[in-house]
């Protein structure tokens, strides 16, 4: 019995000797390794920085960085930054190589497409950890762009200059656009949080190149919110009724479970204006969050004052609504909806003593109402709507007072502008007729 406990215990001792000397010899390694990586920073680093050296050998010298994972993703992509500020893309390179049958030595020219090729390969290592400081770099490149000066590049030759950044900024928007069409929804995690899809949804869409219509609808259809609203945004440019973008952009702006839900909501509906996307669903969207606003401030949030997304939110609502209706489309969709709710208005606006009427502040959804009207009316090729015609002239007949009490009179100035501008038109129409015989 005893000499069993004894054969136990040293079979126990042997195990956990074991497990120790495992420990001890990963912790080695890893102490090793981490003086490996030092080494190479301290050697690789002036390298990649030197602008005085070859741009190819630099690029080799990151790539071994990377592939060591001596340096962090931001510091790889802020080290890649200097070398395509160096103009690394234009730049070819030779290669040295030798014939294994005689020996000879033949040297051959690398263009510098091929080079683009090298460093979408290295810095796709970095990717997606790297994404915020891409943006970071590309956002800087643009500002180079604007300034018109390229301030780490001395050349006198601007058009070099602009060529250089273009290249830059070309090549981050092919790197973004990669890593989403090669990685998995599990791996671009990053692009599936609110807090940062809340900061950075614009730039991302303003980064990635236009897919073809089949690969916005295959992201369209993608778990990741991120590029599921990405490939959303970019189906619904080709097809205004894609049933399964509008579905995607519709949750997103509808959604106010918290203030990065309501920023993201305010970034989809301005990123359908800045698509010129025309969709009578969409606008229809817009209108709900427009009349689901109760209590909405009546100017946007002034600079010293807090951001307020859900206000943020319902402005850009606001704004695509009234940018939306000069379309037909649109403009026969909701005429019928928005005039349901206004006529209340129009009927108190009649009825009430000029001092009763509340301020004009207070009528702010009134407001985009209108100016969706007046908007719709104008733009019409086919002559305004008889029954908008009809609404308007009855609200816009109460007098001055009541009508600047409500903040109404600038929208009477453009109402007739509009419909002078339009009897003008008429006018010169019939004047280049042929007369009846």
């Amino acid at each position: 019995m005893i000499g069993a406990l004894v054969a136990s215990a040293f079979v126990v001792y042997d195990r956990w000797k074991t497990t120790e000397l495992q420990r001890y010899e990963d912790a080695r390694a890893e102490v090793d390794e981490g003086f490996k990586r030092a080494e190479f920073v301290k050697e690789l680093v002036p390298i990649v920085v030197d602008a005085k050296r070859d741009v190819q050998v630099r690029a080799q010298a990151l790539a071994a960085l990377i592939n060591t994972r001596s340096i962090s993703e931001q510091a790889a992509v802020n080290l890649n930054q200097q070398l395509l500020l160096s103009d690394v893309l234009a730049a070819g390179y030779s290669v040295e190589e030798v014939n294994p049958v005689n020996g000879e030595i033949h040297e051959y020219y690398v263009a510098g497409e091929s080079q683009k090729d090298f460093l979408l390969a290295t810095m796709t290592k970095v990717m997606p950890a790297g994404i915020t400081a891409v943006m970071a770099n590309y956002s800087q490149t643009l500002a180079r762009v604007n300034l018109g000066a390229l301030t780490s590049v001395k050349t006198r030759d601007t058009s070099k200059d602009r060529a250089i950044l273009d290249r830059a900024a070309g090549f981050w928007m092919d790197l973004v656009t990669q890593t989403i069409a090669t990685q998995s929804d599990t791996d671009l995690e990053i692009l599936n949080s609110d807090s940062w899809l809340a900061d950075h949804l614009p730039q991302l869409d303003r980064m990635v190149r236009t897919p073809t219509p089949s690969e916005a609808e295959r992201w369209a259809a993608r778990d990741n919110k991120g590029v599921r609203l990405v490939g959303s945004i970019r189906a619904a440019e080709t097809n205004r009724d894609h049933g399964l973008a509008n579905a995607s952009l519709e949750a997103a702006m509808m959604s106010t479970s918290s203030p990065e839900s309501a920023d993201i909501g305010r970034d989809a509906i301005e990123l359908l204006k800045s698509h010129a996307i025309v969709s009578s669903k969409l606008a229809a969207t817009t209108l709900r969050i427009v009349l689901s606003q109760k209590n909405l401030a009546p100017h946007p949030t002034r600079p010293e004052e807090k951001h307020n997304p859900f206000d943020a939110r319902v402005r850009a609502a606001a704004d695509y609504l009234v940018w939306s209706g000069q379309f037909p489309q649109v403009a026969r969709e909701l005429e019928g909806p928005v005039l349901d709710r206004l006529r209340p208005f129009g009927e108190r606006l009649a009825t009430t003593p000029e001092s009763a009427l509340e301020y004009g502040t207070n009528y702010p959804t009134e407001w985009t109402l209108i100016q969706f009207l007046l908007t719709s009316n104008s733009a019409s090729n086919d002559g305004p709507d008889q029954v908008t015609q009809t609404f308007l002239t009855s609200l816009f007949a109460v007098s001055d007072g009541k009508l600047d009490r409500a903040g109404l009179k600038a929208y009477r100035k453009q109402w007739r502008d509009a419909n002078t501008i339009r009897l003008l038109r008429k006018g010169d129409d019939d004047s280049t007729r042929p007369a009846a015989k």
